[in-house]
């Protein structure tokens, strides 16, 4: 029951935020390209890449390592607008770049999985057939 509570605060909370923008305010956050793409790049390329290195290093197994960077180069913070709102941040950036990271990660997390040293060994080396 608890469970399920929590559930549907999470989802009132995101509702809440959807409610306050405005076409034009998710519109803004890709017009500040230079911030844009620097989350972005972070997002997609850095953490995954760290997250690989780090991984490597300690010397997991493929099947934990191909893990790490799949957490890694997936959107983790779908609630990310909440505590942007909470904090004063701008809501229709912090939207924009969610959405953006969620959808673009559905093609970034495979390619990387497939082209990192040993993310890629597990099974056949295939992730592909994910999607």
């Amino acid at each position: 029951m608890q469970a399920l509570a929590l559930k549907a605060l999470v989802f009132a909370m995101m509702v809440s935020v959807g409610l306050e923008l405005t076409p034009a305010d998710l519109a803004d956050g890709p017009r500040r390209t230079g911030a844009f793409t620097a989350a972005l790049v972070a997002n997609l390329v850095v953490f995954p890449l760290g997250a690989w290195l780090v991984a490597a290093v300690a010397g997991v197994s493929p099947a934990f390592l191909a893990g790490v960077v799949l957490v890694a180069a997936t959107p983790g913070a779908p609630a990310a607008p909440i505590f942007v709102r909470i904090a004063g941040g701008h809501l229709g950036f912090s939207t924009a770049l969610t959405v953006t990271v969620g959808a673009l990660g559905l093609v970034v997390a495979p390619i990387l999985i497939s082209l990192l040293p040993g993310a890629g060994a597990v099974g056949d080396g295939l992730f592909w057939p994910l999607l």
